[in-house]
Order: structure tokens, then sequence, then C-alpha cells
């Protein structure tokens, strides 16, 4: 079962702070996605200069990230056997669909539509329908 978490932080941090709507708008919500078939969490993160796609297991642990382009790759989806991970990234200067494995390893891109915003999904798979 692939649960997708949309984190509000931001909105609680802007409370706090008082910066209200500026805030809210310099701040994405986090995605992620768990893949019941490896017991990982993929997500996105910022915790350099521009989001990229990390895995970790379900209680935080051993964290990994697996892209690093200075681009920004975001929406990560797990294939239904767990074995994959598909994800949206601009990094060839438009918005397009990516695949490699679990690992961060075999990186293809799959789609090329400068004209296009895509979010990644596995049809038939967990959270498809």
């Amino acid at each position: 079962m692939r649960t997708t978490v949309l984190v509000l932080a931001s909105i609680t941090l802007a409370l706090l702070l008082g910066s209200g709507a500026a805030l809210l708008n310099a701040v994405k919500p986090a995605e992620a996605t768990f893949s019941g078939k490896n017991g990982k969490i993929a997500f996105q993160s910022d915790r350099g200069s521009n989001y990229e796609i990390y895995t970790m297991t379900r209680n935080g642990k051993k964290i990994a990230k697996l892209t690093a382009n200075p681009a920004d790759d975001e929406d990560p989806a797990f294939s239904p056997d767990g074995k994959k991970i598909a994800f949206e990234s601009d990094r060839s200067g438009s918005s397009d669909i990516y695949k490699m494995n679990a690992n961060g390893t075999k990186l293809l891109r799959l789609t090329n539509d400068p004209a296009t915003t895509f979010g990644a999904d596995w049809a038939g798979g967990p959270g498809s329908g």
C-alpha cells in the first residue's frame, strides 16, 4: 500500500514566525512514498541547495541520498514490487519523468516533452487509482 505523506511543517513554521504567506510560498511540502515490499520510504528533501530523492528505513534510520543533480528531483513513487522509483525532474530543462532502481542505480529518462508537466506514478500500482 502506498501512503503519500504531505508534511505541513511550513504552515506551522509560518504561523510561529508570523511571516504568513511569504514563507508558505517559499517552502514546498515534503513528498514521500512507502513501499511495503522493501520496507523503505522514499522522499524528497532540500537538505542541500535543491531537492533530491532519498530513502530511509521505517524507523527513520539508514538515510541514503539516491540522486545528486543541480536540478530539482521530486515526487518519488515506488513501483508496485518496490524495486524501482519513478520521479519528476527538471534536469533536462523541462519537467520529465525518470526511473531508477530503488538503490539509485540505472537512471533512465522516460519522457522528453518540454511543454508538459508530469507527476510520477506507476499505472496499476499502489496509489494509482
